[in-house]
């Protein structure tokens, strides 16, 4: 968990930044809504799915007695852009609206490069004093804005060179990332568990070196792995995968407990038994999240941002 948090979010903004094109939307406003629809419109409606889903399993299964202020506060927390514990995984599409805005507004008026990149370090900076105050859960997350800022910008700024690395790799150079995965590891492991959302970095630079190490071999490792069905029906819903499956998990748990089946715990059994308990349990994840994938790119487009059905199973999100 400590080496995978150090890419599994910030790989998200890394890539958004490399297939940014403000040269597709000279028009700001054009611009904010096309955004708000593919951003902010699956965050407030998965959201909202995850919250009544919420209100269901607390009063039926652990049996707390959820008070009105409750309701109130999750739904206001939705609406002010902090997600629940049931909709954390969501944070990133809020951070990444806003980081888009402003990276949209920083290239419009600074063309030069050199500017742009003095914008990074200013927005490196300020993330660096969030941290070091302990600034914290702001609404639509946008605490980790500035820290997150570099990461976008470095993916816009080095789209060409990592096209032109991605181009020419193959399995005879794929000794190279040896020593990057092994920084990778290392630097994570060193600098502890981070936490984007909560503002802990433990050592800023620490976290910056472990993700461009980390992000290096995974677009190397990527790049060796040849386009497919599933990668393409994993990265075009994501979202959804991200949105259910913390209540998919839970759902799976009450299916199993009915059945007679626990889940094995961490010492309560062999090492080797536990990790292949966590493999299949992922996997069942999967494979039960997938009716719900095809049932919402084909009856409910809107709650990724979409006004039209797709035709294809995958259903890929325009730009």
């Amino acid at each position: 968990k400590t080496v995978i948090n150090v890419i599994n979010v910030p790989v998200f903004f890394l890539i958004s930044g490399y297939l940014f094109d403000p040269e597709k939307n000279r028009d700001i406003k054009t611009f904010i809504i096309k955004r708000f629809k593919l951003l902010m419109v699956p965050y407030f409606a998965f959201s909202f799915v995850l919250y009544f889903f919420w209100i269901y399993v607390s009063s039926q299964q652990t049996g707390i007695i959820l008070t009105t202020r409750i309701y109130i506060k999750a739904v206001l927390d939705v609406l002010n852009g902090i997600p629940f514990t049931m909709a954390r995984p969501l944070w990133f599409l809020p951070c990444l609206f806003f980081i888009e805005v402003i990276f949209y507004l920083a290239t419009r008026y600074a063309r030069k490069t050199k500017i742009i990149i003095i914008f990074l370090c200013a927005s490196t900076a300020i993330g660096f004093a969030m941290n070091h105050f302990n600034i914290s859960q702001l609404p639509y997350s946008f605490n980790a804005v500035f820290s997150m800022m570099v990461i976008y910008g470095a993916g816009y700024l080095l789209k060409d060179k990592i096209s032109e690395k991605v181009r020419g790799f193959g399995f005879k150079k794929a000794w190279i990332l040896l020593p990057f995965m092994a920084v990778w590891l290392f630097t994570s492991v060193l600098n502890g568990e981070v936490d984007i959302l909560g503002q802990r970095y433990n050592y800023m630079s620490l976290f910056y070196i472990s993700f461009a190490a980390g992000s290096v071999f995974l677009i190397g490792f990527s790049a060796l792995i040849r386009k497919n069905f599933i990668m393409d029906f994993l990265s075009t819903n994501t979202i959804i995968l991200l949105a259910l499956h913390r209540p998919m998990s839970i759902v799976l748990i009450m299916v199993l407990a009915v059945i007679g089946i626990q889940i094995p715990m961490v010492n309560t059994v062999p090492e080797y038994m536990f990790v292949l308990w966590q493999a299949f349990y992922v996997m069942l994840q999967f494979f039960s999240i997938i009716p719900l994938i095809l049932i919402i790119n084909r009856f409910f487009p809107f709650m990724l941002g979409r006004w039209y059905k797709k035709k294809t199973v995958a259903g890929r999100t325009p730009d």
